[in-house]
C-alpha cells in the first residue's frame, strides 16, 4: 500500500511540474507596452490571452510618461 501512495504522490509532483513548465510570460500591450499614447485596448488584449496559473504578467512603462500607479489583482 505504501508503494501505491508513493506512486500517486510522485505522479502528482510530475503533473504539477509539467504545468509549471508550461507557464508563459506576457508583456501587457505586447510590443506597444503600457502607455497612454495611441489607441491600445487593454481589455481586448487581455481577452485574447488564455492566462493560466503560473503565468507571469509584466508591464514596461514608457519612461517620460511613467507615473507609479496601483495595480489591483482580481481572481
Amino acid at each position: 500500500m505504501a508503494f501505491v501512495e508513493k506512486a500517486v504522490v510522485l505522479l502528482m509532483v510530475i503533473m504539477v511540474a509539467a504545468e509549471v513548465s508550461n507557464a508563459a510570460e506576457y508583456k501587457v500591450g505586447d510590443s506597444a507596452g503600457w502607455t497612454t499614447i495611441g489607441d491600445i485596448n487593454y481589455k481586448k488584449w487581455a481577452a485574447e490571452k488564455k492566462f493560466k496559473i503560473g503565468d507571469t504578467i509584466s508591464h514596461a512603462m514608457h519612461q517620460p510618461l511613467s507615473q507609479p500607479s496601483p495595480v489591483a489583482m482580481t481572481p
